[in-house]
């Protein structure tokens, strides 16, 4: 039996969620409404200038913030105001290329390094078990 790419990834992350949700409470981190997040995405041998941070609702996908590169050549993307809540995230490039990730019962301080050549499979996740669990499926499947 063939399984779209979305039916797959929708297990995956129905999969994700089912086992964080059955974690003892203590080993949980949930975020209060003063926290911030702060993800950082390098991108080896990318030329962007702006990249920006979306998420889905329903069928339709907004962007939640814009990260100019630093010096160092990352894209920070922070904030205090503003809670991230458990769902199904993107980072996107002006050109519409993408990739997503997870948040969900993590503090959102994530570190995402990967390459140019393909973002989804070269990607190295610091800081969030549930996205390196989300990008090793990936690897496993392409």
């Amino acid at each position: 039996m063939n399984l779209s790419k979305k039916t797959a990834i929708g297990i995956v992350v129905s999969i994700i969620l089912a086992v964080m949700t059955t974690m003892p409470a203590q080993a949980q981190k949930k975020n209060s409404d003063s926290d911030k997040y702060r993800i950082v995405l390098t991108i080896e041998e990318n030329q962007d200038s702006i990249m920006y941070m979306g998420c889905y609702y329903g069928k339709t996908n907004y962007v939640i913030d814009t990260a100019r590169r630093d010096k160092k050549g990352r894209f920070v993307f922070s904030q205090t105001d503003r809670k991230l809540f458990p769902g199904m995230y993107f980072f996107s490039n002006t050109a519409g290329k993408y990739v997503e990730f997870v948040v969900y019962n993590e503090e959102p301080n994530f570190t995402f390094e990967t390459h140019e050549d393909d973002w989804t499979y070269q990607m190295q996740v610091k800081g969030s078990q549930q996205n390196e669990i989300f990008f090793n499926y990936h690897r496993l499947t392409t």
